[in-house]
């Protein structure tokens, strides 16, 4: 479905909508839709999200509240999101021009992110940074850990852009089930700072941490093992 299919309102709806689920981390009722808009009458409201529904842009749930689910993002949404948050900033005096350096695992650090994965990591990583019209510096995927330098805006924090790159990838264990079992692909936490050397600085040590974590978990697993082997009969 091309982009040029969203009438001007639609787009409208369905920025206000993905603004709202970026800010809230959950999609608004109708009465919110339509106290945003001004428009009284539900079914207005309804009709939007039918239209939009039909041509694949958003999900909905039967009826129920808070059951929007946004499925794609056209160009042209980031782009009407980024311009009003312009606005806002420049309203309120804001200017910003904030770089982070990013970088995180996969559980126990182990070598997942090569092939078929690694090629698919990469798309939804850079399709979330369209998605939220962010400005990818630079990419570099290792087999075991992601680093990433990012531009982004003020309204966003560290930790929920990770999770947003986090989520956008967090089913690929269906797709490559033989690679890594359903436990999900990535370890806990991340690393993040100003400046590219004190983030590769603080690398070394987390992944230091999360291999001896592993290391620790393996030996209780295996003395475990040992222990029912010796109360078998």
């Amino acid at each position: 479905m091309s982009e040029e299919t969203l009438t001007d309102r639609q787009l409208e709806v369905l920025t206000f909508l993905a603004e709202f689920i970026d800010e809230k981390e959950y999609p608004p009722t109708l009465k919110e839709i339509g106290s945003h808009f001004g428009i009284k009458n539900p079914n207005g409201i309804r009709n939007h999200l039918l239209a939009l529904e039909k041509k694949g842009f958003i999900e909905k749930g039967a009826e129920r509240s808070r059951a929007i689910r946004i499925r794609k993002r056209p160009k042209a949404l980031a782009r009407a999101i980024a311009q009003v948050k312009e606005r806002v900033n420049k309203k309120r005096g804001i200017h910003y021009a904030l770089e982070v350096h990013l970088a995180w695992c996969t559980r126990k650090v182990r070598r997942h992110l090569e092939g078929g994965v690694r090629e698919d990591v990469q798309s939804r990583l850079e399709q979330t940074v369209v998605n939220h019209d962010w400005d990818l510096v630079r990419l570099d995927i290792q087999p075991t850990h992601v680093l990433m330098t990012l531009r982004i805006t003020p309204d966003h924090s560290v930790g929920r852009v990770v999770r947003n790159f986090k989520n956008s990838t967090a089913a690929l264990w269906m797709l490559h089930p033989l690679r890594y079992k359903g436990r999900g692909l990535w370890a806990s936490g991340y690393v993040a700072a100003t400046t590219k050397e004190h983030r590769d600085a603080m690398l070394e040590d987390f992944l230091a941490e999360k291999r001896s974590a592993t290391d620790a978990e393996e030996e209780k697993r295996l003395a475990e093992e040992t222990d029912e082997q010796q109360e078998t009969p």
